[in-house]
């Protein structure tokens, strides 16, 4: 679910075999519909991660914590409103052989989780909730998807 002035961000875990099938991104409308169809809070976000922690194995797999700290704009009912910085837990969760469950610290439009621990973004073998180096159109359509608007 999304509320007024929150963000969005999902977790897309995947198996290896579905890791072999990953063909890109879903679009910024797929995710919000997604976020928003979740029982989760999310929140979305135009900016960069920054690394402020070491990364923390969580199996023996690859798969990862790392916090972070997140630079840029919130999305509110009014657009996006800059200014915005937040601690970000970033959690990675590689299956099988090799991993591609990672971030990069580029610009994004983010999709944060957001529960009483505060802001998380899980990243799978397909990626996650994240769209590198957005679009004006990118932007404009998360911002429509706010308004009750997706395309």
């Amino acid at each position: 679910m999304i509320r007024a002035a929150i963000i969005v961000l999902a977790v897309f875990s995947a198996t290896p075999a579905l890791a072999l099938r990953c063909s890109g991104s879903p679009s910024v409308s797929a995710n919000y519909e997604f976020a928003a169809a979740s029982e989760a809070d999310y929140v979305v976000a135009v900016g960069y991660l920054e690394n402020t922690g070491p990364r923390e194995a969580t199996d023996d797999q690859g798969s990862y914590r790392q916090m972070t700290r997140f630079h840029g704009a919130i999305l509110t009912t009014g657009g996006f409103a800059p200014g915005w910085s937040e601690a970000i837990e970033v959690n990675s969760q590689c299956q099988g052989g090799g991993c591609s469950a990672h971030f990069a610290e580029r610009d994004g439009l983010f999709f944060f989780e957001r529960d009483t621990q505060g802001l998380s973004l899980f990243i799978g073998g397909c990626g996650g909730l994240i769209h590198y180096d957005p679009t004006v159109e990118d932007m404009e359509t998360a911002v429509q998807c706010h308004a009750g608007q997706c395309r």
